[in-house]
């Protein structure tokens, strides 16, 4: 039963985390089909971007402590580029360029496709 609910936790907190990023992927493709201005993307963007990060970090850290070795080994190198990214962030690079930024993004998602798919086969 605790491996489950375990597991459920994992789960949400990934899900989670591919929600924040869908989020900022739908607010790029919004600014580069110019529905939206540049600067109300950045400020949607950068209210989603700190909680991702730590919520990465602490999923992370939950694989360390409940055992889960290799999906938390798995995790070190997006948390990597998630803390790079933080580090080199500003408010208007969306506006300066899109394309990049909508890349890194579709990149987070991706990591994120895969880790939801590989947790629940190497909880279990």
């Amino acid at each position: 039963m605790g491996d489950m609910l375990i597991w459920l936790l994992f789960f949400f907190i990934v899900v989670a985390i591919l929600v924040m990023v869908i989020f900022q992927l739908i607010s790029l493709t919004d600014l580069e089909f110019d529905y939206i201005n540049p600067y109300e993307t950045a400020s949607r963007i950068n209210k989603v971007v700190l909680p991702e990060f730590i919520t990465q970090g602490v999923l992370c850290f939950l694989y360390l402590v409940t055992g889960h070795w290799a999906m938390s080994l798995y995790c070190v190198p997006y948390l990597y580029y998630n803390v790079n990214l933080y580090r080199l962030c500003c408010a208007d690079s969306s506006f300066l360029r899109p394309n990049p930024s909508r890349r890194d993004t579709g990149a987070g998602a991706g990591a994120g496709c895969v880790s939801d798919s590989v947790n629940p086969i190497r909880i279990l």
